[in-house]
C-alpha cells in the first residue's frame, strides 16, 4: 500500500497551479519536491481535471515532455481486447512512470 494521502495532496496542487496558468517545469520541480523518493499511490486520488480536462498525471506530462505527451494523445496504445471501452492509453502511463521515476524517484 502506497501513500494515498501523498498523491491526494499532490494532485491538488499540480490542477491548481496549472488552473492558474503559471505552472512550468520549475515551479512543478518545487511542487514535487516534498514527494520525491516516496511511494505515492494513485489510490488517493480524486479524479480532480483541470479547467481543459486534463488530470494532474497528464498536466505532469504535459508539463515535462510535451511531445512526448502530444504523442502519446495522438497515437495511444490499442485499446486492450477485453475492455475496448477503457480508456486506459498505456503509452501515457509509460511516460507518467518514466517522468516521475527519473525527475522526483517515485517508487
Amino acid at each position: 500500500m502506497g501513500w494515498n494521502q501523498g498523491y491526494t495532496i499532490m494532485e491538488a496542487q499540480v490542477v491548481k497551479a496549472y488552473d492558474s496558468g503559471f505552472l512550468n517545469k520549475d515551479l512543478l520541480n518545487v511542487i514535487m519536491e516534498p514527494f520525491r523518493d516516496s511511494d505515492i499511490d494513485s489510490g488517493g486520488s480524486y479524479d480532480l481535471k483541470a479547467k481543459d480536462g486534463k488530470g494532474a498525471e497528464e498536466i505532469i506530462c504535459f508539463i515535462m515532455e510535451p511531445e512526448k505527451y502530444q504523442d502519446a494523445i495522438d497515437n495511444p496504445s490499442p485499446p486492450d481486447p477485453d475492455y475496448p471501452d477503457d480508456p486506459y492509453n498505456e503509452k501515457l502511463d509509460d511516460l507518467w512512470n518514466e517522468i516521475t521515476r527519473r525527475e522526483w524517484k517515485f517508487w
